[in-house]
């Protein structure tokens, strides 16, 4: 691990302690900074590991030339890495499940009783405010899941030459990119 990404992980791994002791909000506005922080460093550093291999596997694309196995690994690694550990490590996903099926379940219930009060239409809101915190986790992690998918199911091979090219602007824009 680079000492950039090193003192990165000790900031944020020390200011989360801090923050879950204290319960402040600022606090963990201050955390989202150190993990967006970190997750960019992370990825400067992905970067700059395959700064030089790239420009190979790009070429060959651009080129038509047939990738060796280290090639496709390459593009791999470029292309669907990140989505492929981000499903293999999360957790969660069945817990969402179940949370969405038990606040569908109180929204329901709560329709059944009747919408009478301003306190069934707050406790409405609420449970609408749950449903949206958990959602987009869901559904990126589908997106997810489905990326590598979908890249498993594509043979780079046997992709046109025109393909090929635009895969080549897609993986050298996204080694520029600040955002990958």
């Amino acid at each position: 691990m680079t000492k950039k990404i090193e003192t990165a992980v000790n900031k944020t791994v020390e200011h989360g302690s801090t923050c879950l002791s204290r319960d402040d909000s600022e606090a963990f506005d201050r955390l989202y900074l150190h993990v967006h922080s970190l997750e960019a460093a992370a990825r400067e550093t992905f970067q700059q590991q395959f700064r030089d291999d790239y420009r190979a596997v790009v070429q060959k694309l651009q080129e038509n030339v047939p990738l060796d196995a280290a090639d496709r690994e390459l593009l791999t690694q470029l292309i669907i890495a990140d989505a492929r550990s981000y499903v293999k490590h999360q957790k969660e996903y069945e817990g969402w499940k179940d949370r969405i099926a038990q606040l569908l379940s109180d929204l329901k219930k709560t329709q059944a009783q009747g919408v009478r009060t301003t306190e069934d239409l707050l406790h409405i809101q609420a449970i609408c405010r749950d449903l949206r915190a958990v959602l987009p986790d869901i559904a990126y992690f589908l997106r997810e899941r489905e990326r590598v998918q979908s890249y498993a199911r594509n043979d780079l091979q046997a992709l046109p030459p025109e393909v090929k090219k635009l895969l080549a602007e897609i993986v050298d824009a996204m080694m520029k990119s600040d955002k990958m």
